[in-house]
């Protein structure tokens, strides 16, 4: 189910944080959470089992699989910290958001979808009555073939072009009109959250942004945050001047907050903002889509009727004709 894995990421981490903030130590939590089995217990075993031979925190969750750039990073930098509990309560709000928003995206695409469905299985509804089932089946067999033949053709393409040619794939994504767009602010969104969650929890700021690129979805956008990692290196320049550098990528309206936020020591908060308002925006994004779609849908569905009406008057009309002759 969509969004599942994110919930159940969240849930581990809801655990881990209450357990620690209980008074148990980090290993009687992690093996708590492995005794309860599911998708946690599968996460924590490995580490889990490090942990017990003796390895340290931070060198246990960078060998065990499964864990992302982003919570490899934050995790350390708590443990070295002492907050692991908000680590873990950071974590757990970072993957019920994208769940949430999964979710969000998923519903507001259900409508375009089941009228586009209508729009073929209601204008042959009279093929039952004059020419039966199977002259149904067939007559909506052939659209519907049409339609998830593109489909399966276009993700078994993204699948190979996402192999061999990533770039190619995510810069053909972002130069689709309104996909574009949202593709574009999710991922900015995705790399800014990871950027703010890390740069909060006392991580370097050049290591911050490097993870950051590391996990931004779409190649593309990702190279704003490697770009700047990149000018800090190079340059020394502050993370709000190395944004700027980059403004032909980003909102206008997201490259004066963050100077803001530089200029007053709340780059924080002001990360934190603009999360929340690229989200916003994606999510608006996607409203504009599903309208789009169900426009053009809704175009389909009248035409196809109007076809059916027409067909049926002008052969009636055809039969009354050969009737008077």
């Amino acid at each position: 189910m969509i969004g599942s894995k994110d919930r159940a990421r969240a849930a581990t981490y809801t655990q881990l944080a209450a357990m620690e903030r209980a008074g148990l130590s980090l290993l009687k939590a992690i093996d708590h959470v492995c005794k309860q089995g599911g998708a946690g217990a599968v996460l924590l075993r490995p580490l889990a089992a490090d942990l017990h031979r003796g390895q340290s925190f931070p060198e246990a969750i960078q060998a065990a699989p499964g864990f992302s750039p982003l919570e490899v990073a934050v995790l350390s930098a708590g443990s070295t910290a002492g907050s692991m509990p908000e680590c873990f309560q950071q974590l757990a709000k970072t993957y019920e958001r994208r769940a949430a928003v999964k979710m969000a995206i998923l519903g507001k695409l259900a409508y375009p979808t089941l009228l586009l469905h209508l729009a073929i299985l209601l204008p042959n509804l009279s093929v039952i009555v004059t020419d039966g089932l199977l002259a149904y089946g067939l007559a909506i067999a052939v659209p519907f073939g049409v339609i998830y033949g593109v489909i399966i053709g276009g993700v078994m393409g993204a699948k190979i072009l996402r192999t061999s040619s990533p770039a190619l794939l995510d810069r053909i994504l972002l130069s689709i009109p309104l996909v574009g767009a949202v593709a574009r602010k999710s991922s900015l969104a995705y790399g800014f959250g990871a950027l703010s969650l890390l740069y909060n929890n006392g991580v370097p700021v050049l290591t911050a942004l490097e993870t950051a690129a590391t996990v931004t979805p779409n190649s593309v956008v990702a190279g704003v945050f490697q770009r700047c990692a990149d000018s800090l290196r190079q340059d020394g320049s502050t993370v709000s001047a190395a944004l700027s550098q980059e403004s032909h990528n980003l909102p206008s309206w997201a490259v004066e907050l963050l100077s803001t936020g530089s200029v007053t020591g709340q780059l924080d908060e002001m990360l934190k903002n603009v999360t929340q308002r690229l989200d916003e925006e994606a999510e608006a994004g996607v409203t504009r889509l599903v309208m789009v779609l169900g426009g053009v849908v809704f175009a389909f569905a009248a035409m196809a009727v109007a076809y059916k009406v027409i067909s049926f008057f002008s052969g009636y009309a055809d039969m009354i004709n050969g009737l008077s002759k």
